[in-house]
């Protein structure tokens, strides 16, 4: 998915969220940056349908990815 955001920052310079300059150009030059993980907005085990949709993944630090879980990792 981080190459559907990189795709987008290289067109509009912009991405879904609002990257630092630094991160975006880790973005364009790795096809990634540090400190970011995606995390699935609805469960690909339970909603198949998502699966593969870039629309479905949120980037977010670990301490928020974390919270997307509701502090439990097995959600």
């Amino acid at each position: 998915m981080m190459g559907t955001e990189r795709a987008m920052i290289a067109k509009t310079g912009q991405g879904t969220r609002k990257w630092s300059g630094k991160r975006r150009e880790e973005i364009l030059k790795h096809g990634k940056t540090k400190g970011i993980v995606g995390h699935h907005v609805n469960n690909v085990k339970h909603h198949h349908q998502w699966a593969g949709l870039a629309r479905n993944v949120r980037f977010e630090t670990p301490k928020q990815h974390y919270r997307s879980h509701g502090v439990n990792w097995k959600k």
